[in-house]
This record gives structure tokens, sequence and C-alpha cells, in this order.
């Protein structure tokens, strides 16, 4: 196997193409992507980046192979910037940050101090869960209509839509399309707690249809709910899905149950129609 390895470097392109057809290749401090140039990573390519990844406005990434980042990746481009088909992986010892708006055809994530989404990003394929969380923060996170879950999700591994951002997939319509989905989110305040929401449509139209979960975890904010109550609500959201039928399922964990469990049921918002407490 051919490697070239420049671990001390601090690789500025500056204009056209640099394209990397090697097996194996190392960036150390960083990489800045000008403005009118291309990073191609080819298929069967694997580039290692210490440093952070930076792509400069006027800059892209096509992005075949794979690229492991240690670092951050951050995309300055003010746009929505497709970046391959290929994976990103990201493996720092530190927490990471995915800035700006990307399109990722697969995402893995295996940083124990996890990865924080810095501007709405989008993944077509793959996205691995094995290590760290994924913090959505004001951002949100599109999984395209033929995007899986891939790893083991836990209260170790999973996405924390805690803040204003959403955990998004998309559904078309078409014989054979699965329109039922796991969301493998959870909350990382105090401790982790993984608190997964199913929804599976039976029924509908789905030109463009998008179905996106938050969470919060404390008691939903209705003054009536005084007695069995869960400290755990999510919010389910939906746009260009018409006329359809879902079966929901949520997860929660026995420390956020106040009150007799056995009392608990489903609660549907009146003000927030699509807002559900309990199981």
């Amino acid at each position: 196997m051919r490697k070239t390895n420049y671990s001390r470097l601090s690789l500025i392109i500056i204009a056209g193409l640099f394209s990397i057809g090697v097996s194996q290749i190392s960036f150390g401090q960083g990489t800045v992507i000008s403005n009118l140039t291309t990073l191609k990573v080819q298929t069967g390519t694997t580039v290692t980046q210490t440093g952070t990844m930076q792509m400069l406005s006027g800059g892209s990434i096509d992005n075949s192979g794979t690229i492991i980042l240690r670092g951050n990746l951050d995309n300055q481009t003010a746009t929505l910037t497709n970046l391959g088909t290929g994976t990103f992986q990201f493996s720092g010892t530190s927490q990471q940050t995915i800035s700006g708006q990307n399109v990722m055809g697969n995402m893995i994530v295996n940083n124990t101090a996890g990865v924080v989404i810095g501007g709405n990003t989008e993944v077509d394929g793959a996205l691995t869960l094995t290590r760290g969380l994924v913090t959505l923060g004001t951002n949100n996170l599109l999984l395209g209509p033929l995007a899986l879950i891939a790893g083991t999700p836990s209260a170790s591994a999973m996405i924390v839509p805690t803040g204003t951002g959403v955990l998004q997939k998309q559904f078309t319509d078409g014989t054979g399309v699965a329109r039922n989905f796991l969301y493998p989110v959870g909350d990382s305040t105090g401790t982790a707690e993984y608190s997964p929401v199913t929804l599976n449509f039976t029924t509908g139209t789905f030109a463009t249809g998008i179905a996106a979960v938050n969470l919060v975890n404390a008691k939903y904010p209705d003054p009536k709910i005084t007695v069995d109550y869960l400290n755990r609500y999510w919010t389910v959201t939906s746009s260009g899905i018409t006329n359809f039928a879902c079966n929901a399922e949520f997860d929660y964990k026995v420390a956020d149950v106040a009150g007799t469990e056995s009392s608990l049921y489903c609660l549907r918002s009146e003000e927030h129609t699509s807002e559900l407490q309990s199981r």
C-alpha cells in the first residue's frame, strides 16, 4: 500500500485543482482551500487531517474517498455546499466543530469528546454513530431520503437536539421506499440519556416530506400537569407530508417518571399540535 505522509505540513492550496489519488496521505497542522480551488479526494484514497480543514469562500471539496479529521471542518462559503459522495470521519480527541452549511455523502462520528454542528448539515448516505455526541445547538441536521443510521446508538453515541435545532429525516413517494425511521436522540443535561423516537408512516403523500424531532429534558410547561408526568417531552414537526397516518414511539428513562408510571398517557398539545409527552 502506498502512503504519502506530510505529518508537519500546513498545506495552503492557492488555486486550481489539487487531486489526491494515492492510497493514504496525512496532513499535519492544517489545510486551507482558497478561492477557485478544489480539493479532490479520489475513490479508494484516505486523507488524514490533524488540524483544521478550512475552505474559504469560493473554494470547494470533492470527496469521493475518505477524509479523517482530527480537527474541525470550517466551511466559510455562505451557501449550502456539496462536499462529494465520500466519507467524512470525525476522530479527534477534543470536541470538533462542523462550520458552514455542508452536504456530505457519509459521516462517521468516533470522538468521545463529541461533534458540534455549527451550521445546517445534510448527510445523504450513512451516519455512523460509533462514539461521542452530535450536538445540534441552533442548527439542523438533515438526513436525506436514502440516509440511514449505522453503528450502535446509545447514551454515549447519539444526536442531541435540545436547542432550537432539530434532527430531520426526508421521506419520498415511491414503491418500496421505507417510511419508518428511528431518530437516535437524547439529552446531555447532567447525565446523558438516550431517548429515541421512532416514526412509522403507514399512509401519506411525501412529495418533499420532512419529519423533524427535538426534545427537552423537563416537564412539559402546562400548569395543568401536576401529578403524573414525565420530566421529558418531544417536539415532532413535519412539512411536505399530507394525508398521513403515523405510529409514533417515544422511549424514556425510569428517572424521567414523576408520580405513577402506569397513570401516564400520550398527550398531544393543542398549543403545539405536534408535541407529545409520555410514551
